[in-house]
C-alpha cells in the first residue's frame, strides 16, 4: 500500500508524500529561522549602539526572546540549531566584538568601555575578554597600537 496522496494544487494535481511535506516544512522553517536570526542581530546592534546597555545593563536571553515574540527555550533551541551557539555565547561574542572596536577605536578607558557595555564591574569585562579573546583589554589595545 502506497503512502502517496494526491492533493489538489490550484490547477494541477501532483503527488504529495510525507517526505516532500517534511522537506517543505524544513525549508520554510529554515527561512523563518534565518529571518529571526537576522532580526536578533539587528536588535543586538541596536542595543549596544544606543544607550540601552549602559542604562539597563547586560542583555539577557529573555530580553531578546521577548522582543522576537518567542519563548526563551524555543529561541535558544532555534539559535543553537542554526548557529551552533547558545544565545548567551552569541551575546558574549557580540560584546567582545563591540569591546574590541571601542578599545582600538577610542581613547576610553577599559572601565568606561565596560560600563558603556552594561557591565556592573569592569573586572567582569576583563575576565570575559581574556576568556574569549585570549588577552586582556589592555594587552589587546597595546597590540593594536604597536
Amino acid at each position: 500500500m502506497s503512502t502517496r496522496k494526491t492533493i489538489s494544487c490550484r490547477s494541477s494535481r501532483m503527488p504529495y508524500t510525507a517526505a516532500k511535506q517534511r522537506s517543505l516544512y524544513r525549508l520554510t522553517r529554515s527561512k523563518s529561522n534565518r529571518d529571526v536570526l537576522t532580526r536578533f542581530e539587528q536588535l543586538l546592534d541596536e542595543y549596544f549602539e544606543g544607550s540601552a546597555a549602559e542604562r539597563d545593563g547586560l542583555p539577557s536571553v529573555k530580553h531578546f526572546a521577548d522582543k522576537l515574540c518567542l519563548s526563551s527555550n524555543y529561541f535558544g533551541d532555534m539559535l543553537k540549531k542554526e548557529t551552533g551557539k547558545t544565545p548567551q555565547e552569541y551575546i558574549q561574542e557580540k560584546i567582545i566584538e563591540v569591546a574590541k572596536d571601542r578599545i582600538s577605536g577610542t581613547q576610553d578607558t577599559v572601565s568606561q568601555i565596560a560600563y558603556s557595555l552594561g557591565f556592573q564591574y569592569p573586572q567582569h569585562l576583563c575576565r570575559l575578554f581574556k576568556k574569549r579573546a585570549g588577552c586582556t583589554p589592555n594587552e589587546y589595545r597595546a597590540k593594536m597600537i604597536g
